[in-house]
């Protein structure tokens, strides 16, 4: 007997962009590549065909093995991130409790991993580590033979084999770093985008974080390195955004997207503007990674 199988899966999961869209439940997207901005809903955005349908996977599990973990998964993150974002919003914030914190670390792992922007990273991460050996003058057969030839890789075998790899130690490191929220109270709303879980990697500063927005008007950032020992004391505080961390916070969003951003009220001024001046961050074949010497 045939099963009815879910064709439109969603990268980015419909409850997490439900606390981007506004009163009337709309969403304001705005892709980069073509340029143009549009209303539209979460059903709509973030999809692709049988993203995370794998046979090898599937023919011993069962249809759509991962699709389904990973709406299980959804439920507990969704209803531990709405009491987050109720105590912030309620004024009640006192800081999160360490289950709540495990679960945001486990769902931040998760949503790093399952878009396709991750896709586009591997492959390029592959691209760059075969650019490096050859560089360092190893054999090519070698190469080919360690299973490191890059247009061999397989980035969705990848990607599956992160997604159901055991992420305990990763979010156990995670959990113990600076945690803190932010409030924003400017005029101008925080974006999120197709691919929400930002890194950030200031050398110069000696600064690491993840950034991911919450909603509109809520952020957190976790610090895995910094300079700045005052940060330290900030874990599990919330704390205030200026306009230019807002427009940093913005700005990042538009950078690590995969092609689309959201807000909730249609205002991309400010994207346009960055695009305008960096027409290459329109380009699907950009570069991701930093290549060495």
């Amino acid at each position: 007997m045939a099963t009815n199988k879910t064709k439109k899966q969603h990268t980015v999961p419909e409850f997490y962009l439900k606390n981007f869209s506004n009163d009337y439940g709309k969403l304001f997207a705005y892709d980069k590549i073509t340029g143009k901005d549009f209303p539209t809903n979460t059903e709509d955005v973030t999809t692709r065909k049988y993203f995370y349908d794998y046979t090898p996977i599937d023919a011993l599990l069962g249809d759509q093995t991962l699709e389904k973990a990973l709406s299980v998964f959804e439920d507990a993150c969704a209803r531990t991130l709405k009491e987050v974002i109720e105590d912030l919003e309620g004024g009640k914030f006192n800081g999160i409790s360490i289950r709540q914190r495990m679960i945001l670390a486990e769902f931040i792992h998760i949503q790093l991993t399952r878009t396709p922007e991750f896709r586009i990273i591997s492959e390029q991460m592959s691209q760059e580590i075969e650019r490096q050996l050859l560089s360092k003058g190893v054999d090519k057969e070698f190469i080919e033979k360690s299973g490191l030839k890059a247009d061999e890789f397989d980035s969705k075998e990848q990607q599956i084999y992160n997604l159901i790899s055991p992420t305990e130690e990763w979010v156990h490191d995670l959990c113990n770093r600076t945690w803190f929220f932010c409030e924003n109270k400017t005029k101008y709303k925080l974006y999120t985008s197709d691919h929400p879980v930002s890194t950030h990697h200031d050398h110069e500063k000696g600064e690491h974080e993840i950034v991911f927005p919450l909603s509109p008007c809520y952020i957190l950032s976790i610090v895995l390195e910094t300079k700045d020992k005052k940060l330290e004391y900030a874990d599990n505080r919330l704390l205030t955004l200026k306009p230019e961390n807002v427009e940093f916070c913005n700005h990042l969003a538009l950078l690590k997207s995969h092609r689309q951003i959201y807000t909730c009220d249609g205002d991309f001024s400010f994207a346009k503007k960055i695009i305008k001046k960096n027409p290459n961050l329109s380009d699907p074949d950009r570069p991701r990674i930093q290549g060495g010497p």
